[in-house]
């Protein structure tokens, strides 16, 4: 500052003045365009946490229709986790909705076989995005992949079983009941078949 105030006084330099000048508002403009793009990007943080809250609080609700012994079943039949597989195909006796939201749910089976004619009628309406996500839907029909393990016959969607995970771990944090025994009965089961 104190040169350029010398360049000033004296009159000499008044193209290096306007330079400086206009490198100081250059930088200035950049600050405020990255203060704007953190507030922004907050902003789309809080409203992600926010939809993904309601989403949880809305699965809690559907939870808490259940009966216990069902979330009991449910708790045991997916801990440890690597009994959860994909489901593969509807055997005998699996059911086709998930036991929480009835969503529709999609076997993998079935994706392979109707995927590359989605895949190439998506493609086909590549010049519009929103044109190929409403094929997209359309061919879905709103349904969803699911998990499923060999000790039950229900299945769980894929959103509604990453809720069910929260569910689980807030449930052990929080102590409730269900959630623990359930988990204890499992983890002995798994100690003891190591």
């Amino acid at each position: 500052m104190q040169l350029k105030d010398a360049f000033k006084k004296s009159g000499i330099g008044l193209d290096i003045i306007s330079k400086i000048e206009d490198e100081e508002h250059k930088v200035k403009l950049q600050q405020l365009e990255e203060e704007k793009q953190r507030q922004k990007q907050e902003i789309e943080d809080c409203k992600e946490r926010n939809r993904k809250r309601k989403e949880y609080d809305e699965f809690v609700k559907l939870v808490k229709v259940k009966s216990d012994n069902f979330m009991f079943h449910i708790i045991c039949s997916h801990i440890p986790f690597a009994k959860a597989e994909k489901v593969f195909n509807f055997s005998k006796g699996k059911e086709k909705h998930c036991c929480f939201c009835k969503t529709e749910i999609m076997s993998f089976e079935e994706l392979m076989n109707e995927g590359p004619e989605i895949l190439i009628g998506s493609l086909k309406n590549v010049d519009d995005e929103l044109k190929r996500l409403n094929y997209l839907k359309d061919k879905l029909r709103g349904r969803k992949m699911g998990v499923t393990s060999d000790e039950t016959k229900t299945v769980i969607c894929m959103p509604c079983y990453g809720h069910f995970l929260d569910y689980i771990s807030n449930g052990i944090l929080n102590e409730n009941r269900i959630v623990k025994s359930a988990s204890r009965k499992t983890m002995g089961e798994w100690r003891s078949s190591r």
